[in-house]
């Protein structure tokens, strides 16, 4: 079971109206800036529902539906996940040796229930970014690795 989709350096793609069920990974955006994503639903996922990471800046996730997260690693089923831990940057930074996922927006999304851990995390390094209109349904969260909020945001 691999990604459900996995965009790769790919820029100014428009997501739009369709699922993603049953896969380890939801929608993954390595270093692909400028996607948005709008009505989709992604579900029954083994980690996070929704990444972007690798620089993946300017993309907006809108008007969709993440839920059933995390199914294989509780710890890692993030809903939406925006950069990536300071941990990891020496395998997943740009030039800048920071995930610069900048300028991401989250809008009006329902994300939830059994979203495993935080229904949106997003990581140190990324800057500027709108959160607005969304509602979270903690219902089935598990709590593990430090994965205690509905949303949980790095400085």
């Amino acid at each position: 079971m691999g990604y459900g989709l996995w965009l790769n350096g790919a820029q100014y793609w428009n997501l739009t109206g369709f699922t993603i069920d049953t896969a380890s990974k939801g929608i993954v955006l390595d270093a692909s800036p400028h996607v948005t994503i709008t009505n989709v639903e992604v579900r029954n996922i083994g980690d996070e529902g929704v990444h972007f990471c690798k620089g993946s800046s300017a993309g907006v996730i809108k008007n969709s539906y993440v839920h059933d997260t995390g199914q294989n690693q509780p710890g890692y089923g993030e809903g939406v996940y925006i950069g990536s831990a300071k941990s990891i940057w020496a395998c997943w930074a740009g030039s800048t040796g920071v995930d610069a996922s900048d300028n991401v927006q989250v809008l009006n999304n329902r994300i939830g229930p059994n979203v495993a851990a935080e229904g949106l995390d997003i990581k140190e390094g990324t800057n500027n970014g709108i959160v607005t209109g969304n509602s979270f349904n903690g219902i089935g969260s598990q709590n593990e690795n430090a994965a205690d909020s509905a949303i949980d945001v790095k400085g």
